[in-house]
């Protein structure tokens, strides 16, 4: 309120006057203001406190959802990294690093950090060593064979076990026949020999049959041989051929190759010991039960071996009455089998995402053909060639006929494609985000090269000027060629 004045003049009369202060009235008018605004203004409040709220829930919502999705992506690729063959994370071009020349065998696992193969030379000679993964180093060497005349392979294995790796050194062979395109060897003198797999001391170095073929079952060893009498024998024993676990003997000796020779290879898929001697096959349980002995008919040329798929099934070669070539595809579990045309084509790398499918490429080579394991029924067929396939994610990762391809595994719905020219030797490894190949380019040559899994989009290409085939070990990548073994870092 204003201060009280009394005004006169000449003419006027004296009036009492009420000055009013600038702010009171200011305030007086925002009160009327107020008054007037009211209803309006309750209105907007709420609305206002409305938005912010619900701006706030979202972005809540938008950074669980994130949270949620960071979180399984997380889980998924620690799955992936259980899986043999999956890539440690990528997270740029992988450059070539080291190569060691005369390396023709590495082990599947690294032993304290470091990787162990086998180096054969032209010479005859033979080494099993240890390398430094990181500069390809010799941590340890010993040596298998020395220098000589023409000598045979030598076949090492790895168990899961104690820390040792196993080797067949074939000492001394025969020539059993020369052609235009060289020789034909068998083995006469062969041995047994165990390397401490962090030292490389010996454990044991003792004489074994010829023939032996040599594959690694959990922490033991599997050794297939042909006996004196011509029969297969398949045993199991501990980590120096010592100790035998279990024994098995086919009933009958085994038919004579073309050049007059009985030989056999034994590998272990899963758990199940696969013995194969040209057409023929046997397959093993761990616990040395025969679950499968397979020869066709003699009179008949298949051209195909049995091949050991995943998951306990069998590949078998196979013509119906109208001399079409079809596969025989065969549970050794459970004796289900069903027949199908086309050639069998086993993952090099699976996280069993897609272990009910069966994949053959049809029998003209333009088609891939899913079939389902239990019944048998062809479920989806893509169109275009099959060099090499991933399943991963529920998806087929389909390498060949210039394209690199992502099928939805369950309806056989094309995901992607990207050309890549001509892919060389050799499957394309992933570590769960990127799919890395070598191939060819039209503009350089070779080239490593790293795609998108989810879309298949190019993330980065590294020139190496030779065909390698990709492999992954202790989430480490390299590569084989025809000079030895290369790293890629």
């Amino acid at each position: 309120m204003g201060a009280s004045r009394r005004v006169s003049g000449p003419g006027r009369t004296m009036q009492d006057v009420v000055l009013i202060d600038a702010d009171a009235a200011g305030d007086s008018a925002r009160a009327a203001g107020d008054a007037a605004d009211a209803p309006g203004r309750a209105a907007l409040r709420p609305a206002r406190r409305w938005w912010r709220l619900t701006a706030v829930l979202t972005l809540v919502v938008v950074v669980i959802a994130s949270l949620v999705v960071d979180r399984r992506e997380a889980a998924r690729l620690a799955a992936l990294e259980e899986v043999d063959g999956v890539l440690a994370p990528v997270n740029g071009p992988l450059e070539p690093r080291w190569r060691a020349a005369d390396l023709r065998w590495l082990a599947p696992a690294e032993v304290d950090g470091r990787i162990v193969g086998l180096e054969s030379r032209q010479d005859g000679s033979a080494d099993v060593v240890a390398l430094d993964p990181a500069t390809g180093e010799p941590r340890w060497r010993t040596p298998a064979r020395e220098p000589g005349p023409i000598r045979g392979r030598v076949r090492c294995a790895l168990p899961a076990g104690p820390a040792v790796v196993a080797c067949v050194v074939v000492d001394e062979v025969v020539i059993t026949a020369e052609s235009t395109t060289g020789y034909s060897f068998a083995p006469t003198r062969a041995r047994l020999l165990v390397a401490d797999a962090r030292t490389g001391e010996v454990v044991s170095d003792s004489p074994i049959a010829p023939s032996t073929s040599i594959a690694a079952l959990r922490e033991d060893l599997v050794l297939a041989r042909v006996d004196a009498a011509g029969r297969l024998r398949v045993e199991r024993t501990d980590t120096r051929g010592q100790d035998r676990r279990w024994g098995y003997t086919s009933p009958e000796p085994l038919p004579v190759d073309d050049f007059r020779q009985r030989s056999v290879s034994v590998e272990v898929v899963g758990d199940l010991v696969f013995i194969g001697r040209g057409a023929a096959s046997w397959v093993l349980a761990p616990d040395g039960e025969l679950l499968d002995a397979w020869e066709p008919a003699p009179d008949i040329e298949l051209g195909r071996r049995v091949e050991a798929l995943p998951g306990a099934l069998l590949a078998q070669p196979a013509l119906t009455a109208d001399d079409v070539s079809r596969t025989r595809v065969l549970d050794v579990l459970t004796g289900h089998s069903f027949t199908a045309v086309g050639t069998p084509i086993a993952p090099s790398l699976t996280d069993e995402s897609l272990a009910q499918l069966v994949f053959l490429q049809s029998a003209d080579r333009r088609e891939l053909l899913a079939y389902d394991r239990t019944s048998g029924q062809r479920r989806w067929a893509a169109a275009g060639l099959a060099d090499e396939l991933l399943t991963i994610d529920g998806r087929v990762l389909r390498a060949g006929d210039g394209q690199l391809q992502a099928i939805e595994g369950r309806t056989g719905k094309l995901l992607w494609t990207t050309p890549v020219d001509r892919v060389t030797e050799g499957p394309p490894v992933t570590d769960g985000r990127v799919v890395v190949l070598t191939h060819h380019a039209f503009d350089v040559g070779v080239v490593l090269a790293a795609y998108s899994l989810s879309d298949g989009r190019p993330q980065w290409r590294v020139e190496v000027d030779e065909n390698l085939d990709l492999v992954a070990v202790a989430g480490r990548l390299y590569g084989w060629s025809v000079p030895g073994l290369l790293a890629l870092r």
